[in-house]
């Protein structure tokens, strides 16, 4: 199974969910990278040995929409003998390559996700 791409969870709320949102990131390290009149993208780690983890998150309404994906840069995709993708989504079941920060990133996103409500990452 590839494991390219990113992991989507979309979900509604009533509330706005901004404010819990920034709350997550700013307690996990998470810095906001690109924002515009729809999404918000977060980053966490910017090197080598420690593959960007990232979630960006739009909102429509009341609808939201959360991506979330480890991006490795071309130096560990190079050192891997291009074994690694340039995305990786962070479900369990997506494989081995990558599987640490993808696992730190499920994880952290599952927490966020439980303080919305929400169905968490399996």
């Amino acid at each position: 199974m590839s494991i390219k791409g990113r992991t989507v969870v979309e979900f509604q709320s009533d509330a706005d969910v901004s404010a819990a949102i920034e709350r997550w990131a700013g307690e996990n390290k998470y810095l906001l990278k690109t924002q515009d009149g729809t999404w918000r993208v977060y980053q966490k780690g910017e090197n080598i040995l420690v593959p960007p983890m990232m979630l960006a998150v739009a909102r429509t309404g009341n609808a939201y929409r959360m991506e979330a994906w480890v991006r490795f840069p071309m130096i560990n995709r190079v050192m891997s003998l291009g074994m690694l993708p340039d995305e990786a989504r962070i479900e369990s079941e997506a494989g081995k390559k990558g599987f640490i920060p993808r696992n730190k990133l499920r994880k952290e996103v599952n927490t966020l996700l439980g303080q919305l409500g929400v169905q968490p990452i399996a």
